[in-house]
């Protein structure tokens, strides 16, 4: 049984590039899950509803929140799509939460770690350019990871991304960003002249992955001095914030240009 959970959990980290914080969260939740069903002589292709419904209650007067009876149905449901069984999850309601939104960063604390990536050589360019991109596009950390040089417009500052549900929508970017991404596409170019495909590389030519991404960017808020929890969540959510309608009356941020 214990292959089976690595082999999922590896299958989370390497084909669905979830971050290493959700791997974890996934994996305690199966783990715990495959001992209740064990303590009872039972499997996870035996298990039915009223065995899930047992695990859960367990959870709960143990003290779990509903955050976390969320998490760990969404684990479940993950682990028995991933096993190709039937589901015993299906049917059973996820708690509803009321939205957290994360702490934002300070004006401050956004310009320090806008200029983190500093350096000449190559990574550091190409974080120039998805830290800049980042905070002027909301965009998620999947949609960016699978950007193509295509599909980004630098003469009219536009990039054609689609999102969830394959609905394509165009999204505005500022000089700054611009600037940044002209700067790496040019060099990418010349590094790897043969490479197609999308835009953004690690420093031998493959492609860009979420994990190695979320780990650069908290290099750089450590090295920014950023203490708080940094994440690309964060910034998508300082970009929604910071572009809200003037009329609003707030004014955060580094403007664009």
């Amino acid at each position: 049984m214990d292959s089976r959970l690595d082999a999922f959990l590896a299958h989370l980290a390497e084909q669905r590039w979830l971050a290493p914080r959700s791997v974890e969260t996934y994996g305690y939740a199966v783990r715990a899950y495959l001992t209740h069903l064990q303590g009872r002589g039972r499997t996870p292709e035996k298990a039915d509803q009223k065995a899930v419904r047992d695990y859960l209650k367990s959870r709960q007067r143990n003290g779990l929140g509903p955050g976390g009876i969320h998490q760990a149905i969404i684990a479940l449901r993950h682990f028995y799509r991933f096993l190709g069984a039937v589901d015993p999850t299906v049917g059973i309601p996820l708690p509803r939460l009321r939205p957290k939104l994360p702490e934002p960063l300070t004006r401050d604390e956004i310009t320090r770690l806008l200029e983190q990536p500093g350096g000449p050589r190559f990574v550091h360019i190409r974080d120039k350019a998805i830290l800049e991109l980042l905070y002027a596009t909301g965009l998620r950390i999947s949609e960016l990871v699978c950007l193509e040089a295509g599909q980004i417009e630098l003469d009219t500052g536009t990039l054609r991304v689609r999102g969830k549900g394959g609905r394509e929508r165009i999204v505005p970017f500022g000089r700054r960003a611009g600037q940044a991404l002209e700067r790496y596409r040019a060099l990418r170019r010349r590094r790897f002249p043969e490479i197609a495909g999308v835009l953004f590389l690690t420093a031998r030519g493959g492609p860009l992955r979420r994990t190695h991404l979320w780990r650069r960017l908290k290099d750089y808020a450590r090295q920014a001095g950023v203490t708080r929890r940094v994440s690309p969540h964060v910034l998508r959510h300082y970009a929604g914030f910071r572009t809200m309608p003037s009329c609003l009356g707030l004014s955060v941020g580094r403007p664009q240009f």
